[in-house]
């Protein structure tokens, strides 16, 4: 059960951890009742046993204060999900103007005091039913919430909870259907215009309001940097800090040394091109034309700035290449040496690991959403193993085929880091994220979740629960979380970031039984879709999942999404994120592909079922959500 100590005194703040000594100290055990809990928000710290399911009163508690801490009147959320990554990546995300994933945070803050969202698309009328629902749950009043869409039909701005309380549906409609031909193109003036013209029309009566951005960042403080000059305006902590892992963990080590024992020290690699000599370059292609003679299983060996290099061919070349083919084998070439300088360096890298008896494990990317170019040994095991000559050049190429189309300055920071062995239960490998916010220095658990990867290392989905032992978690492991979290809290405060959310993937390393944490997500803002849903169900195991289905030939997208969202909501099914279904894939036979993000209750047979016979927890869910929403043979 979640609790908060009510000692109100300036000078009662626990003492700062020792990180040092923190894995060795005891288990908490403390409880407090129900009665004890206070919703004033006003207390100094927070004290929950681990061994507690993480209550909704706890929640509300920490929210409570994070509006007391900020001073707010009010709040305005916005989406703008193209700023919560590093500038490199903003090719990768095709201008996509923002995912809905604030209806249900907002409706928790609506709680406390007036909501208002800023969006660009209109999420789907269901989220907002659901959310109305868990604000009357949550103890808040609908008149504190509000979702503020520019009909760019009309130019007039309207209120979509209006609609659905007074369920105009054929309105509501009408406006999804238009979204779904007319996707808005992405500016970034957008966001600020709107975002300062509501906070114009709301602020009468209420002097301080809160901004909460997707990702708070330093922009967001440029934008309206006069409004929080004068104290109109705050928002928490900005987190360009964890834009970048290896500043990250930089920082974080110069703040408070002894928090170095949770990292996989990542030794960052700047990606660049180099120019090359094009009679060199004619050379070797004509040197690799008249040997590969149908075999594209060959290497061409080469000397880079004195290095020795043997690019393979394989990866640029199908197998039945023809000599006629030169200019796709010219182009293979071409990128590859450009990135010779970069594979290099990451090869140096992992050279530098691995002579201290250590494995190394190689991330393309560091800012933002890493997840999306690690280099799992299962998958890619030429950069791993081979002489040093095969491993650069498995590099260079590698290189070359994920990001020879970006120009230069789209080029993520990578890294080398230890590779981490964890070990693996029958919900497969035992990778932990622990989720909450740090409040000045203290650090406040709201869910513990498990990400489910395949062998190749590729994102499944993830289970996410209030209480760790229903997925998996022991009391220990709980323990140890919370307490790494605690030390980290106060690192971030010593390194200027004091009031946002805190959430880490972490593994414990089977070998030295040392607790790793190898990924940040302080990227939303003090805010997850996710930990909203499990707040209302205090013990459920639920499953964050991806799905894609075809629309059918007979209906339009806005009606196949519509219908959806209304048999997910009806099954208890949870849908977010739902302009990505307004924008359909087209394949090469014309038909059109939607998304749909959907976190979903797991029945506990599924659970069972995955440890007695060895099923995995994706493929049932997968299996049993399409059977809900009749999509069983709808298989994209």
């Amino acid at each position: 059960m979640g609790t908060t100590n009510t000692n109100t005194s300036d000078d009662t703040r626990q003492p700062e951890p020792d990180p040092a000594r923190i894995e060795s100290e005891p288990q908490l055990s403390h409880r407090i009742s129900e009665s004890d809990i206070d919703l004033s928000g006003t207390s100094t710290s927070t004290v929950r046993a681990p061994e507690d399911i993480i209550s909704l009163e706890h929640h509300m508690a920490t929210w409570r204060e994070v509006v007391e801490l900020s001073g707010a009147d009010q709040a305005i959320l916005f989406d703008d999900v193209i700023n919560a990554v590093d500038e490199a990546q903003h090719a990768v995300f095709s201008g996509l103007p923002g995912y809905m994933r604030c209806c249900l945070p907002a409706a928790q803050m609506a709680v406390f005091v007036p909501t208002h969202i800023v969006t660009l698309t209109p999420p789907l009328p269901y989220e907002i039913q659901h959310s109305l629902e868990s604000l009357e749950r949550m103890g808040g009043d609908a008149s504190n919430f509000h979702v503020w869409y520019n009909n760019p039909q009309t130019g007039e701005r309207i209120d979509l909870v209006d609609l659905v309380i007074r369920e105009d549906w054929d309105t509501y409609h009408t406006l999804v259907a238009y979204t779904c031909e007319n996707p808005p193109e992405f500016n970034h003036e957008d966001y600020p215009q709107q975002v300062r013209e509501i906070f114009e029309e709301t602020r009468e009566g209420y002097p301080t309001t809160l901004l909460l951005p997707f990702q708070i960042r330093e922009l967001h403080r440029v934008d309206f940097a006069k409004e929080i000059s004068s104290g109109e305006i705050v928002t928490l902590s900005p987190s360009d800090l964890f834009m970048s892992k290896g500043k990250t963990v930089h920082s974080l080590i110069q703040a408070s040394p002894g928090v170095a024992q949770y990292f996989t020290s990542p030794r960052p690699v700047t990606l660049r091109r180099t120019a090359f000599d094009p009679e060199l370059l004619n050379l070797l292609t004509e040197r690799a034309t008249n040997n590969i003679e149908g075999d594209s299983n060959l290497s061409l060996p080469l000397r880079f700035e004195d290095q020795q290099v043997s690019l393979p061919l394989s990866t640029f070349v199908s197998d039945d290449f023809q000599p006629s083919w030169n200019k796709e084998l010219r182009a293979g070439i071409t990128q590859s040496i450009a990135f010779l300088p970069s594979a290099i360096q990451y090869i140096d890298a992992c050279e530098s690991v691995e002579r201290d008896g250590l494995k190394t494990y190689v991330k393309l990317n560091t800012s933002g959403v890493s997840g999306l170019d690690n280099l799992s040994p299962n998958t890619h095991p030429e950069i791993y193993n081979g002489t040093r000559a095969e491993r650069i050049g498995a590099m260079a190429a590698l290189l070359a085929k994920r990001f020879g189309e970006h120009d230069d300055i789209h080029l993520p920071t990578g890294s080398v880091e230890i590779r981490v062995s964890p070990g693996y239960d029958h919900l497969g490998k035992r990778e932990f994220s622990i989720a909450g916010m740090n409040l000045s220095g203290r650090y406040a658990p709201l869910f513990f979740g498990r990400s489910v990867t395949s062998e190749g290392d590729i994102h499944e989905g993830m289970l996410a629960c209030s209480d760790g032992a229903k997925i998996g978690m022991s009391v220990d492991e709980i323990s140890r979380l919370v307490r790494m979290q605690q030390a980290l809290a106060e690192a971030e405060r010593l390194a200027g970031y004091e009031t946002g959310e805190l959430q880490n993937d972490s593994m414990i390393d089977e070998d030295s039984n040392r607790l790793f944490t190898y990924d940040f997500n302080n990227r939303r803002g003090g805010r997850s879709y996710i930990e909203r849903v499990i707040t209302l169900h205090p013990g459920t195991v639920f499953f964050d999942q991806d799905f894609s289905f075809t629309v059918p030939e007979d209906t339009t997208v806005h009606d196949f999404a519509i219908d959806l969202t209304r048999k997910a909501e009806a099954n208890g099914l949870h849908s977010y994120g739902t302009p990505i279904i307004y924008y359909p894939e087209t394949d090469e036979q014309g038909r059109k592909h939607v998304k749909l993000k959907l976190v979903s209750p797991v029945p506990d047979e599924l659970l069972e079922l995955c440890q007695s016979e060895g099923h995995t927890l994706p493929e049932l869910m997968d299996n049993r959500v399409r059977r809900l929403l009749g999509q069983e043979k709808n298989l994209h």
